[in-house]
């Protein structure tokens, strides 16, 4: 049996999958909706989240922002997280290992990576 992915979302992945725009990679999609289908995890920053409604409020793009926050409440394959080390850790304490995921911004505390599960 397959093991659930887990993915960490950047804003512009949120909102290219939302508002259904060609600029997100077909394959970033398509992995997407296999974790929406199967169970997987879809880990929602609420900096990501802010940066959205941002986005949202000022039309930069057409975007139903209640809608979205609406779908990521209530469906459970996606996670509202806090973005701190805890998530880098959830991630490869699941998988084992990181996997290529996308997130919106890269930093790592000193000794993070020497962090146990």
């Amino acid at each position: 049996m397959e093991e659930p992915t887990l993915y960490v979302l950047d804003t512009h992945v949120l909102i290219w999958y939302f508002i259904g725009s060609n600029r997100l990679g077909q394959k970033l999609k398509e992995r997407i909706d296999k974790a929406r289908r199967r169970g997987g995890r879809l880990l929602v920053p609420t900096i990501v989240l802010s940066e959205a409604l941002d986005v949202a409020e000022k039309g930069r793009v057409e975007l139903d922002f209640a809608g979205m926050y609406r779908l990521i409440r209530e469906e459970p394959e996606f996670e509202i997280v806090g973005f701190g080390p805890d998530v880098f850790l959830r991630k490869r304490c699941e998988s084992g290992r990181f996997k290529k995921f996308t997130i919106g911004s890269s930093w790592l505390q000193p000794g993070f990576m020497k962090q146990g599960c």
